[in-house]
């Protein structure tokens, strides 16, 4: 489980992800016993279904050999950062966020494109009180993708609970960058076909194995965004090593979890920081020391 906080069965903290089955192509129903007072936030339409492998084959193909591992990004995102994480506000941090999306955007729809997928643009909500999405109800003090309607969502109070980062850059493009690796994951077939694993898995032990390969691998896909746009935002070691602090942070505590230790998640942001190419990133392959 992740740093600081633990919120019940389903939300189990920071970088929540709401990686429970989307049920991305069926009619939203409301989860049983949700509070009607809780905000809903209305899902977007026209989206194409995910990927969802039919057979065992695909599935495999989509971990270990997909197309995107073969791709590279381009080191020339123009990309522009800074946001007071102390004194904005959560209508001027949704805005913020939905234009740096644009970034991201830029670095992975040619690689996603080359790779035989498409990847429409995700919108951030930044909530302040518990939501409804068709994932379910969320609370606050979390961040999280939702394969059931495509988008993603940033608590306004998780900024708080890294007072000692909240001066340093890149931190909550950080965390949306993870965010948008889970899109990535979803639009490439990676997070359907590691569900099918996860929910056949005959023990916790090994579902929770398959669940950290694919947050880990959301790690290195939000350094390969980041370190796609360095030069234009002027990305240095100092900035490297914060995010490089914040994923350590972030990391499980104790023996086990779904998100990885902290050492693993030190590895896998470093693999994304350091490289240009999805190959890098290749977690499903890992010796099973690597996710721990």
């Amino acid at each position: 489980m992740s740093l600081l906080l633990f919120l019940g069965p389903t939300v189990v903290g920071l970088f929540l992800d709401n990686l429970t089955p989307p049920q991305g192509n069926s009619p939203y129903e409301p989860p049983t016993g949700s509070n009607p007072t809780t905000r809903t936030i209305p899902a977007p339409t026209g989206l194409p279904p995910l990927p969802d492998p039919a057979t065992v084959e695909q599935r495999r193909t989509y971990l270990f050999s997909n197309a995107l591992y073969a791709q590279t990004l381009s080191g020339q995102v123009d990309c522009t950062v800074g946001v007071d994480l102390v004194r904005v506000t959560d209508t001027d941090l949704e805005a913020y966020l939905n234009d740096f999306v644009g970034c991201l955007m830029e670095a992975w729809s040619g690689p996603v494109a080359a790779a035989g997928f498409e990847l429409p643009r995700p919108t951030v909500t930044v909530y302040t009180e518990p939501i409804t999405t068709r994932c379910g109800k969320s609370e606050t003090e979390n961040a999280f993708y939702c394969g059931a309607d495509q988008q993603l969502y940033l608590a306004y109070d998780l900024l708080s609970f890294f007072p000692r980062l909240q001066d340093a850059r890149f931190m909550v493009e950080s965390i949306i960058s993870h965010e948008f690796g889970h899109a990535v994951q979803a639009r490439t077939g990676i997070l359907l076909a590691e569900y099918h694993y996860e929910d056949e898995s005959p023990t916790t032990e090994e579902a929770d194995q398959w669940s950290r390969r694919t947050e880990l691998q959301a790690d290195c896909f939000a350094g390969l965004s980041l370190r796609s746009m360095a030069a234009a935002t002027g990305l240095d070691d100092t900035d490297a090593a914060n995010i490089t602090q914040l994923f350590t942070l972030l990391g499980d505590t104790g023996l086990g979890g779904d998100h990885g230790q902290p050492s693993s998640r030190t590895r896998w942001i470093n693999a994304g920081l350091a490289s240009d190419t999805p190959n890098q990133c290749q977690t499903f392959s890992a010796a099973a020391n690597e996710v721990e």
